[in-house]
């Protein structure tokens, strides 16, 4: 085992957990509903960008919806959450867990 991330690799089972989910398919109409509570409006105000609704890592890497619309990339703090990134360790620093990043983003690296 040579200690490299495979994206395909579905380390934490996330497959056979999305195809247990049955989640009705909406039928509904979205006319006359606001999208953006007055509570995420105003965050929204403060800060200047919304707070995410992905996992931008998990999307940028290719995965389905079904996997990168389950959890978000970091805290507000900035401690990892994603399952996929956690999983990982960095090969210039062994840095993983909450902490975790890719080798672009090390502070090791050039």
């Amino acid at each position: 085992y040579d200690n490299t991330f495979n994206f395909w690799n579905d380390y934490l089972g996330l497959s056979t957990l999305v195809a247990k989910r049955d989640s009705p398919p909406y039928r509904g109409s979205f006319a006359g509903l606001d999208l953006l509570s007055a509570d995420r409006r105003r965050k929204l105000t403060q800060r200047g960008k919304p707070e995410p609704k992905v996992c931008v890592f998990c999307r940028n890497n290719g995965a389905p919806e079904e996997v990168y619309g389950t959890h978000i990339l970091k805290t507000a703090d900035g401690r990892v959450l994603c399952p996929i990134l956690r999983a990982y360790t960095c090969p210039l620093c062994s840095a993983n867990g909450d902490n975790a990043h890719t080798i672009k983003y090390c502070p090791l690296s050039r």
